[in-house]
């Protein structure tokens, strides 16, 4: 699947390049503000995200759910297919 991630006010929308159906095949809800940044892992098996509610969020696309959520996320290192290192910022 070639796929468009759309971020916005309270969701992500994701659609499949290659069908003419108008509607996203995945549908991330339940954030509390507007999604404003969205990467990929290289591989395809995780996305993250960062918004206005000051939460920055690790996403298994593989089953559609959350894996990490902090409110103080610092960084994501990735070695090859897994996740090496998630580190938060404490006071």
């Amino acid at each position: 699947m070639h796929g468009l991630c759309i971020p916005g006010y309270q969701h992500i929308r994701t659609y499949d390049l290659n069908s003419n159906n108008p509607n996203p095949v995945i549908s991330y809800d339940n954030i509390s503000k507007n999604v404003t940044a969205v990467g990929f892992h290289a591989e395809g098996k995780w996305m993250y995200t960062g918004g206005e509610d000051n939460s920055a969020r690790l996403w298994d696309l593989r089953f559609v759910f959350i894996l990490r959520e902090a409110s103080a996320l610092t960084s994501i290192f990735f070695a090859g297919q897994e996740i090496c290192s998630v580190s938060e910022y404490s006071k």
